[in-house]
């Protein structure tokens, strides 16, 4: 089996995705398929370039502070 993907959250900004892996549009459900990686997503919601991450997050003072269960 190949090594797991890593995805990376980074404190107060972006999800930061390091391997090719599927991106799918959860309204239309088309593939999105970046240029290049690591490619980097946005948690904000304030970005222009959706889903991309334009680091409107340091703007807006986004507080990405979670604390997901083992479950979830």
């Amino acid at each position: 089996m190949a090594d797991p993907s890593v995805i990376k959250f980074f404190e107060n900004g972006p999800i930061c995705v390091r391997e090719p892996c599927k991106l799918v549009d959860q309204k239309t459900g088309r593939e999105i398929v970046p240029k290049r990686f690591p490619v980097y997503l946005c948690r904000c919601g304030a970005s222009q370039r959706k889903p991309f991450c334009d680091g409107a997050h340091n703007a807006r003072g986004f507080d990405g502070t979670c604390h997901p269960t083992a479950d979830e």
